[in-house]
């Protein structure tokens, strides 16, 4: 026998001990998530720019790369960005002018992503 699942419309009822089991689970998840929110409020500016790197390193092990498209070197930008969170960020982008293609497909790269503005 197949049951479906009730209409968005229709009653749920829970037992007693059913409810309490949901209500401590929200309760635990609620704790859970207290903990992140302060922990991420009381981070050290070191910390978050730790954080940081690590987080594109893990983003690069699945592919994804932070690509530098401007023209010259990304150290002339770090030396204008205050934050140091986006300074350690740009610490472990690629830089376009440094891979290994021919100058007009790196042009064309450029181009497409149209200094940062266009995502595809």
């Amino acid at each position: 026998m197949h049951m479906s699942a009730p209409a968005i419309n229709d009653a749920v009822t829970l037992s007693g001990e059913d409810a309490a089991n949901v209500i401590r689970l929200q309760n635990a998840r609620i704790k859970q998530l207290e903990g992140w929110l302060q922990e991420a409020q009381h981070a050290t500016p070191k910390e978050v720019v730790q954080r940081v790197a690590e987080v594109i390193k893990y983003l690069r092990m699945h592919s994804v790369v932070l690509l530098y498209t401007g023209h010259g070197p990304a150290d002339a930008l770090a030396n204008r960005i205050e934050d140091a969170a986006a300074v350690a960020a740009l610490g472990q982008a690629w830089n376009l002018d440094n891979a290994p293609l021919p100058l007009t497909v790196i042009e064309q790269v450029r181009a497409a992503t149209l200094g940062g503005m266009n995502r595809f």
